[in-house]
């Protein structure tokens, strides 16, 4: 995953949140839940949803 500097607001930043979960079912479905792709979607997923959660406290 490249950190790349990304500028979201909450509302974009939610929705990309949600992108990103269908994403992890996604591969999470085809590949299983331990498959390394998975678990670096989900890695991702946690990262953005953390970042979430520190601009709206």
């Amino acid at each position: 995953m490249e950190k790349d500097t990304l500028i979201l607001d909450p509302i974009e930043l939610k929705v990309y949140i949600e992108f990103l979960r269908l994403e992890l079912i996604d591969i999470g479905q085809k590949q299983g839940l331990c498959h390394e792709q998975t678990i670096q979607a989900s890695i991702e997923l946690d990262y953005f949803i953390n970042e979430f959660q520190k601009i709206v406290s």
